[in-house]
């Protein structure tokens, strides 16, 4: 009988208990320094907290968008999203100076 196969929800849960205090994400400025980090216990307990309010809102199966800015509370939202079994739709953010008119 086949295993069945890793998901990501299974694996950061694993890596989380496993290595916790281990990082996973580094965010880089434009001057390419770091600017935030994540261990795996962070994600963990950053994309759980989302992951339970979209549970509360019987949000299962159902679309989220993700407005975001760059960086790493957008990886919360989407670890969340995947957590919840919520759909993550990424939209990337319009700046009002860039819009062309």
């Amino acid at each position: 009988m086949a295993s069945r196969p890793d998901t990501i929800v299974s694996r950061l849960i694993h890596l989380a208990q496993r290595r916790p205090d281990e990082r996973c994400m580094v965010w880089l400025g434009s001057s390419g320094q770091e600017e935030d980090h994540r261990t795996r216990a962070e994600l963990w307990r950053r994309a759980s907290g989302i992951a339970a309010v979209l549970r509360d809102r019987r949000l299962r199966g159902e679309r989220v968008l993700l407005l975001h800015p760059p960086g790493l509370d957008f990886a919360d939202a989407y670890y969340g999203c995947l957590l919840a079994g919520a759909i993550a739709v990424p939209v990337p953010l319009v700046e009002p100076t860039r819009v062309i008119q």
